[in-house]
């Protein structure tokens, strides 16, 4: 017994040692677990014709110099999705940055994050983003598919647009600037695609098309969204195209 009483009481002198040693463990196997997943998006991008980067980058020698330089180049970078759900400049990290092209229109794909809180509140919240960029500009759009709350708001009053497809409006959620634009992009043959594919997240504005999810980047959301954002591309009519507005 008092030999037990002797380690109970040697034990804490020891702690701190064990748990400076569990912390370097456990950073030693989340950089090794990132690298790999790293070598493993490289791969993925040099196979399917994307340019490829970790990260967008930091500039300066000091900590607080790369720390500034990078809070820069993510709320530059994140510049360009101004208007769009889920991006905030706030408290933002890009990286695995992908760009190549969904059939003519540049494409671009990126996990996205950002924080809320602070001490024990403190809580990331993650997503993938990619986009295409349109030889034109046109007015915002969205559609996402209908839930409990849009119901509850149509019951209430509030209106989206609605289009001639009764499956459609029933389905999804349109919300937009312009009836009109509504109108001209969600043809019959584009709600049946809709309907079909259900991209994630989708909304316009401005010469960018968008799709969203909630999570981490995986490779197959971005060979996903790159075919269906070629697909709703060349579905766009011609006449739409001509007429965007630059």
């Amino acid at each position: 017994m008092t030999d037990f009483t002797q380690i109970l009481n040697i034990f804490p002198c020891f702690f701190p040692l064990l748990f400076a040693g569990f912390v370097i463990l456990l950073w030693y196997m989340t950089s090794v677990w990132e690298q790999q997943k790293i070598k493993r998006l490289q791969e993925f991008a040099l196979r399917n014709g994307f340019e490829f980067r970790v990260n967008l980058g930091t500039s300066g020698d000091g900590w607080f110099e790369q720390m500034f330089s990078g809070v820069q180049s993510n709320a530059g970078f994140l510049t360009a999705y101004d208007g769009f759900q889920p991006i905030s400049r706030v408290n933002a990290t890009v990286k695995y940055i992908f760009n190549g092209r969904a059939g003519d229109l540049p494409f671009q794909a990126f996990h996205y994050q950002y924080t809320t809180g602070s001490g024990k509140n403190r809580q990331t919240h993650y997503f993938t983003v990619a986009s295409v960029d349109m030889p034109m500009w046109m007015p915002n759009l969205s559609v996402s598919l209908e839930g409990f709350f849009d119901m509850v708001g149509k019951f209430f009053g509030g209106q989206d647009i609605q289009l001639e497809s009764h499956d459609f409006n029933e389905k999804f959620r349109i919300v937009g600037s312009s009836e009109k634009v509504a109108h001209d992009i969600l043809h019959p043959q584009m709600m049946e695609w809709f309907m079909h594919v259900v991209p994630p997240g989708f909304q316009m504005h401005g010469n960018k098309v968008v799709l969203w999810r909630n999570g981490t980047l995986e490779e197959n959301f971005v060979l996903d969204s790159r075919a269906m954002l070629a697909q709703f591309w060349n579905l766009v009519p011609d006449y739409v195209k001509e007429e965007g507005r630059f």
